[in-house]
């Protein structure tokens, strides 16, 4: 796939190419293989809209029942996206100053991402309550209140170009800012981006559980949405929409908004943005995709009950969930919590798809070194049964397809292969196949990561391995089921470097 010309592909394409450039990306390379990132040049992990109105709404009392929309949306993208804490551990992954200088310190979020990049932006298209004034708001990591971008409600527009057959009082619009992820990860950003959006989607489900099936729209219109919020979709692409409250649109005047309002500047340290092919061409396809209307029915408003306590068992999981770079210890876990663990990723990714018209399917590979309950091998999952399809010793393929230096692979207890039909849903469904199934992998991983930190088991978790060698090893035929992400289990060695500390963080009014 090299020599795919990704300035010209026919359209339609884009998503099966890419698809199997990323499978393929070890034996082949990648078109942007002689890149060097330039670390002077990285944008910022956030959007910051500095001139902007900021509203900052309070953490929520424990006991409130009465809580309005805005507050228990705010409540969700602060324990999901926010940042909570400074972490320093030592580890084989940061680079030097991670750890010697304060301003390169690394802040924890609840949810996982791609390379820590979290390249994903939160919008709040809201129609007003007594909270927060009716516009459409970008939600800010640094502060954790809302930009107010635009100063108008928008809901009955969003409503009519998502087609939904009820109205809400507000909306979440999750997209992706591809430079922030591509200036580190060129032409594979778009693969690593595209799972972030799942991490949150998975966040969420830790923290309302059943109240959210059934709520993310991922059939989007994106160029409308574009340009209703005011985005340029080749730039920051739109991937999920979630209504919010349900409410009656009778007797409500409904003002369109002409011309679109000129989007605000964010502040930037970058010099220059660097646009790449790969993500050009899958972004020409997603603008000339129509999106599938037909299952509208399976869609509805996110109407929870949970109480701030009752949504605290979610923030305390999200607030622990880390990864261990290189901590692992080499001893045995039981495999009833392997089990759990699968079982907990399948079902907050069929969570995060049970709205769609079409569903992938995920399915995994278990490589077993210390389990106490299996015998070592590498085990396939079978409408949930872990079959054994190749005994004995795995750790020396393992390291000879992971090709990075920041986990100990060895020393972990097993390996997840979390596969899904990425190839075939792109055949079918173009780039919005490509997305939906990246969205249901990453919310699996997002839950699976959460669920092993509570049950007291280490994870890695990495893109960076050969795809298309593990599917030759286990027999998997990739155009129909594919390797798409590790994540590595174990027990961490706590006789390594951490530092504690207790931050806080003071907003100026």
């Amino acid at each position: 796939m090299t020599n795919v010309d990704w300035a010209h592909t026919p359209p339609g394409t884009a998503a099966v190419q890419y698809a199997h450039l990323i499978i393929d990306r070890v034996a082949q390379g990648m078109p942007s293989d002689p890149y060097e990132v330039d670390w002077a040049n990285a944008p910022l992990t956030v959007t910051d809209h500095r001139q902007t109105q900021l509203s900052l709404l309070p953490e929520l009392d424990a006991a409130a029942r009465d809580e309005t929309v805005s507050e228990i949306i705010t409540d969700v993208c602060r324990s999901a996206y926010g940042i909570h804490g400074a972490r320093v551990t030592v580890n084989l992954n940061d680079r030097p100053e991670v750890h010697t200088r304060v301003d390169s310190i690394k802040w924890a979020r609840g949810a996982a991402s791609g390379g820590g990049r979290y390249c994903a932006n939160i919008y709040l298209v809201h129609s007003g309550d007594a909270a927060l004034q009716p516009g459409v708001y970008l939600y800010s990591v640094i502060t954790g209140g809302w930009e107010r971008l635009q100063q108008h409600d928008r809901t009955h527009e969003l409503r009519e170009i998502q087609q939904h057959s009820f109205s809400a009082t507000s909306y979440l619009v999750l997209t992706i800012n591809y430079w922030r992820s591509a200036f580190k990860y060129n032409d594979f950003a778009y693969q690593a981006t595209a799972m972030d959006i799942g991490t949150f989607l998975g966040a969420e489900h830790e923290l309302l559980d059943s109240d959210v099936a059934g709520t993310w729209d991922l059939e989007v219109d994106e160029t409308a949405l574009a340009e209703l919020i005011g985005l340029d979709a080749e730039q920051e692409g739109i991937y999920a929409v979630q209504a919010w409250g349900a409410r009656s649109a009778t007797g409500i005047a409904h003002h369109v908004v002409r011309p679109r309002p000129a989007a605000p500047t964010a502040h930037r340290r970058d010099r220059h943005v660097i646009s790449f092919d790969t993500t050009r061409a899958l972004q020409r396809d997603m603008a000339v995709q129509h999106p599938d209307w037909t299952r509208r029915d399976l869609l509805r408003p996110v109407q929870t009950t949970a109480t701030s306590t009752e949504r605290e068992g979610g923030r305390r999981r999200l607030r622990a969930r880390e990864t261990s770079f290189g901590r692992f210890d080499g001893t045995s876990i039981d495999a009833g919590v392997i089990t759990d663990l699968l079982a907990a990723g399948r079902a907050a990714g069929v969570a995060a798809t049970s709205a769609s018209s079409y569903r992938p399917r995920l399915t995994y590979l278990v490589y077993v070194n210390s389990v106490a309950g299996m015998a070592p091998g590498v085990y396939m999952d079978r409408d949930g049964e872990l079959v054994l399809v190749q005994d004995g010793d795995q750790k020396d393929f393992l390291e000879s397809t992971y090709f990075l230096h920041n986990y100990m692979g060895r020393r972990a207890s097993c390996t997840l292969i979390l596969c899904a039909p990425v190839v075939a849903m792109s055949q079918r469904h173009g780039t919005r196949g490509y997305r939906l199934t990246n969205a249901m992998v990453g919310s699996a991983c997002q839950v699976l990561l959460t669920a092993a930190r509570a049950a007291g088991v280490g994870t890695g978790t990495a893109l960076g391995f050969d795809a298309a060698a593990h599917a030759a090893h286990t027999g998997l035929d990739s155009d129909e089921i594919a390797p798409m992400l590790m994540i590595m289990l174990g027990v961490d060695a706590h006789a390594t470097g951490r530092v504690h500390m207790t931050t806080t963080r003071e907003v100026a009014s």
